[in-house]
């Protein structure tokens, strides 16, 4: 039996991975976020308590089990901020990726003369809650924080670090924090130097496999958190990463899709793509002899979210008082209106843009007539998410990535009507998954193979990732589709007249 730990930037999921390829999941716990204008941070002990929470939902079935707990796996958040003094203590409360007070740093950089070469090694576009503008940040603005650093962790790292007292981090976190040369999957002293981060050298954790699984639980982690003492707690990886895995996705002609927070659009490939001026992020993948290539933005299901809470707010409240998921009961009545071939659009820029140029005007309805209807408008904000997936998938083919299929998980995933219009928009079969907790599963993965359940993670994916449904595209929609998508681009600056 292996445990799966998956720490995102608004919950903490947990999940049970038994020997035939089953789950056990279910565990969700919210974490206590300090958000103000432009930061979002958590107390130690508020993430703590949290991920512990999480744990303990599962320890009866752990004990019930008749097999002993042959590994953890840990996934997490990428990039944020955490920093430990020499007494092993945080030095101030940890900061998520989703903070925005580096903004100014990217801004400089990328203005700088320097901006082409941060491109070219670490192969990724900079943002305000990464590791490297928010140690910038910090030095500029905390120089008394920063001067106490002894050791800057990740957020995997860091509960794995509670557990065993090992500090180490993997490829795929490290590589995503803009610190590190992507062909090598190594610290670069070039973007030290040009970062002014020099010092910081030391007190970044040492790089070892995903799969590694060099330390176990303590003694005194054992009593605190509930798990067995000695049990193997895999390095781990990136959540965005083990979703990819827990998605079954093992070739280059696979796509993965998460409608989350962020509309996350990822593959893999052999080598670094030629193209990758524009691309989000390119690093050293969990898997040997791959790269990991992600095109995303804050421009998914976070928009649904709030357009059901605010907008269709007595739909959603009659829909949570018959304990019905309001998100669910709002698609269905989204499902009893067809697609229209029409001007109507919705650009889900609540919460930031695609990016690359495109204007951050917020979120805006194009094309509202006086015949349509309600639940126009909730198929059309569902639109305007898959439009910006699409938007991220033409940017990863754009790198010479072709795409057989796609896997669609997320919270949007969980109905038909979504997946459909997924489907269709994109212009490939799209399928969704038996076990939507693909993060936690991914992790679990790692620990299976890093603890000798099975050889590779590939070997993993065949017992354990299993397809739901698969959508296959109607050619009459896809055609409405494009013309929509077309003049989508245009309305964000990316298209042609």
């Amino acid at each position: 039996m292996l445990l799966g730990i998956d720490i995102g930037s608004s919950s903490v999921k947990a999940s049970l991975l038994y020997p035939d390829g089953s789950t056990y999941h279910g565990v969700s716990r919210r974490l206590p976020l300090i958000t103000r204008s432009g930061t979002i941070e958590c107390e130690e002990e508020g993430m703590l308590s949290t991920v512990r929470s999480a744990i303990q939902g599962l320890l009866t079935h752990i004990r019930e089990f008749d097999s002993p707990l042959k590994g953890v796996g840990i996934c997490g958040f990428g990039n944020g901020l955490i920093i430990i003094n020499r007494e092993g203590q945080l030095i101030r409360p940890i900061i998520l990726s989703g903070d925005q007070r580096a903004g100014e740093v990217v801004e400089k950089l990328n203005a700088s003369d320097e901006s082409s070469v941060i491109r070219a090694i670490a192969c990724q576009q900079l943002y305000a809650g990464q590791l490297a503008p928010l140690l910038i940040w910090l030095k500029e603005n905390e120089p008394e924080h920063f001067k106490r650093i002894h050791r800057v962790m990740l957020i995997k790292d860091f509960i794995r670090w509670k557990l065993t007292g090992d500090f180490a981090t993997d490829p795929t976190d490290i590589g995503a924090t803009a610190l590190c040369n992507a062909e090598t999957g190594e610290y670069s002293q070039n973007l030290l130097k040009i970062y002014g981060l020099e010092s910081i050298e030391p007190c970044l954790p040492r790089i070892l496999s995903s799969s590694h699984s060099n330390a176990t639980v303590t003694a005194p982690s054992a009593k605190t958190w509930g798990l067995p003492t000695d049990t193997p707690v895999t390095i781990g990886c990136i959540d965005c990463e083990a979703a990819s895995i827990g998605s079954g996705i093992r070739s280059p002609n696979q796509l993965s899709m998460i409608a989350g927070t962020w509309a996350i659009n990822q593959s893999i490939s052999r080598q670094i793509p030629k193209y990758t001026n524009d691309l989000f992020l390119c690093s050293r993948s969990a898997r040997k002899g791959y790269y990991w290539l992600l095109e995303g933005s804050p421009t998914s299901a976070n928009n649904y979210e709030w357009f059901v809470d605010h907008v269709f707010t007595q739909e959603s409240l009659e829909a949570r008082k018959k304990n019905i998921n309001p998100y669910s009961y709002c698609s269905q009545i989204a499902s009893r209106t067809e697609i229209k071939d029409d001007h109507l659009l919705f650009l889900p820029f609540l919460f930031g843009t695609v990016g690359n140029g495109s204007a951050h005007t917020g979120a805006i309805f194009h094309g509202i007539e006086s015949h349509h209807t309600r639940a126009d408008l909730i198929r059309t904000v569902i639109e305007g998410i898959a439009f910006c997936h699409r938007y991220h998938v033409e940017k990863l083919m754009a790198a010479s990535i072709a795409f057989d299929d796609g896997t669609l998980s997320g919270g949007l995933a969980k109905d038909d009507i979504v997946s459909a219009i997924f489907t269709d928009i994109l212009g490939f079969p799209v399928n969704t998954l038996m076990d939507q907790n693909i993060g936690a599963v991914g992790a679990a993965i790692l620990a299976g193979v890093g603890n000798g359940v099975w050889a590779t993670i590939e070997e993993a994916q065949t017992t354990v990732c299993k397809i739901d449904q698969t959508y296959e595209p109607d050619p009459t929609r896809n055609e409405i589709y494009e013309n929509k998508f077309n003049k989508f681009k245009q309305l964000i600056g990316q298209g042609s007249e």
